[in-house]
């Protein structure tokens, strides 16, 4: 069973992070011994705890799986423990909202409540995703093998959807590979380098110009590598209509000169 469990910065629950999950006995069958589990965090309510997570939007932030199922002592409700084993945290966090569009699939019926539910079971391509995500942006600056001794990847320019209960956009992860490494660890944007990373790289984000939801392309002629305070801008900033059209600009001139 793959299962997303959400965990509070401030809550009447014993969680113990990477340790321990505390959780009514209504979730009980969503939290079998074996099930794999990703955290997750809704966004900030308290700006207090912002040192203490990934980030302030809500996001993905480690693996683990359930080892063991206890009853809580303490409890007259039939409250349990859920021990934790194999806990992984990412090292940056994968948002709950890319491209506009949530990793999870919310089924009408649950639009108003979805996010209630402080555990949910997920199909494996949404679980798979958001693995794969994590490991993408880890390795933003990772050499792909012989990436760039070739042309660059053509991409697409109507994406593959593959049909769940809503759509996914599948993504070509090499074009978001070859951007970032393109770039050298600059934002193409502001020319700052990002931030360091402790695999020694520097953390870029690949951004989609114009939205896969939009219809926009999954090919390099419209992705450019931000950092992160740019690429958030791009999504939630006052300015973004601004933005995109400067981000073609740039693109434009970066792959006339690449031949692209």
């Amino acid at each position: 069973m793959n299962t997303i469990i959400t965990e509070n910065d401030e809550s009447q629950w014993s969680d113990e992070t990477g340790v321990a999950y505390h959780f009514p006995k209504r979730y009980a069958k969503l939290l079998p011994v074996g099930a794999r589990l990703i955290y997750y965090k809704g966004k900030v309510r308290n700006k207090v705890y912002s040192a203490t997570r990934l980030s302030d939007a809500p996001h993905y932030f480690a693996t683990a799986v359930v080892s063991r199922i206890i009853a809580d002592p303490k409890s007259d409700k039939g409250d349990l423990y859920a021990n934790i084993s194999e806990y992984k945290q990412f090292q940056v966090p994968v948002l709950a909202k890319q491209d506009g569009v949530y990793l999870e699939v919310i089924p009408k019926s649950r639009e108003l409540n979805y996010w209630r539910d402080g555990v949910r079971v997920v199909d494996k391509v949404v679980f798979d995703s958001i693995i794969q995500l994590a490991g993408t942006i880890n390795d933003a600056v990772e050499e792909v093998d012989g990436l760039l001794d070739l042309d660059p990847p053509p991409g697409c320019s109507t994406p593959d959807r593959a049909l769940r209960t809503g759509y996914s956009i599948k993504r070509d992860a090499r074009v978001r590979q070859y951007v970032v490494k393109k770039a050298n660890g600059k934002c193409e944007y502001c020319g700052e380098l990002g931030f360091g990373m402790l695999n020694g790289g520097f953390y870029l984000e690949a951004h989609h110009i114009i939205q896969l939801a939009n219809q926009g392309r999954d090919n390099v002629q419209n992705v450019i590598a931000l950092c992160a305070n740019h690429h958030r801008q791009a999504h939630y900033g006052l300015q973004a209509e601004e933005l995109e059209l400067e981000f073609v600009r740039i693109v434009n001139r970066r792959n006339e000169n690449h031949g692209a």
